[in-house]
């Protein structure tokens, strides 16, 4: 029924030539089988020759073989490696299979990286995001289907890491001029596990101390970012963009139009003042209005009006 098969497969041979007695050799040392079918399990990997002496009613034999009929494979012989066993969240190991094909070519690969992901590429790479053992394995399949897997038991140990944490005693400040400064205090709320430090502050200053000293800045918008490391020499990165700004608050607008022409035009105004969130309008034609953006009056009369907010 079949001439290849995987170690223990039964193949079923038949005579069909109208024989009334058998005797079967299936090339594998095994006993002799004198039934008609013929079911035969292979359980070692290699190419078999095939008799079968047919005797037919008249009391004549016949020797029937069939040279290297049979191909067992015993699958492709596996093993598998990491380029790294032990890491920090984040990185990426390159995992490589080491496989010796069992009389067939390799047609597919299997790998579970023991968090949940596989891959079906032979040389995978594999980024490990949380800390833990995991046990890695690998599964090969040959081209009629036969397969060997290997299991690496907690293979890849990834250490834990910190988790790096800051606030500031305050981020966002309006001053009148560009002479004026603000301090600020940072306050590391790091997990307990980080040993080490380093704090960028967005202005070119930098300190390696858990909790830095007050810091003053000038007029600006400031990124500032926290490095933890712990002491297996994982690290965590926290990056605030533009968490400080120091900027000069001014009430500033501008109109949709200055110069109108006609009787009965609207005008739209907008603040432009940074971070503001209340504006209240006087449109010196006896209205008055409140609001940030798009804030509109009608002027029904001629004239030179001057607004104040």
């Amino acid at each position: 029924d079949t001439t290849r098969g995987c170690l223990n497969t039964v193949i079923t041979f038949q005579e069909t030539g109208g024989g009334v007695g058998w005797e079967w050799d299936f090339g594998d040392s095994s006993s002799k089988v004198y039934t008609n079918p013929a079911a035969h399990p292979y359980y070692n990997s290699g190419i078999f020759t095939v008799t079968c002496r047919v005797t037919y009613s008249n009391g004549t034999t016949e020797l029937i073989t069939k040279t290297n009929y049979i191909i067992i494979s015993s699958g492709p012989s596996v093993s598998l490696i990491a380029n790294k066993t032990i890491i920090c969240p984040g990185e990426t190991i390159a995992f490589y299979a080491i496989v010796h094909p069992g009389g067939n070519a390799v047609n597919s690969y299997l790998w579970n990286f023991g968090d949940g992901s596989t891959s079906n590429l032979a040389n995978p790479g594999h980024l490990y995001s949380s800390s833990g053992t995991r046990s890695v394995s690998l599964k090969v399949t040959d081209t009629i289907g036969c397969f060997n897997k290997v299991d690496s038991i907690n293979y890849i140990l990834i250490k834990p890491e910190p988790i790096a944490n800051f606030a500031g005693s305050d981020s966002v400040f309006c001053v009148h001029n560009t002479s004026d400064t603000r301090q600020i205090t940072f306050s590391n709320q790091s997990s307990s596990d980080a040993t080490t430090f380093y704090w960028d502050f967005g202005d070119s200053t930098h300190s390696t101390q858990k909790n830095p000293s007050t810091k003053t800045y000038g007029v600006g918008s400031y990124t500032v970012k926290l490095i933890a490391s712990n002491n297996y020499g994982c690290k965590d990165t926290l990056i605030k963009s533009n968490y400080i700004a120091v900027v000069i608050f001014e009430a500033s607008f501008k109109a949709s139009d200055t110069v109108l022409c006609g009787l009965g035009k609207t005008v739209t105004f907008t603040g432009t003042g940074y971070g503001t969130n209340f504006y209240k309008w006087n449109f010196g034609n006896g209205l008055y209005g409140v609001g940030t953006i798009g804030v509109t009056t009608t002027y029904n009369n001629p004239g030179k009006y001057t607004i104040t907010t």
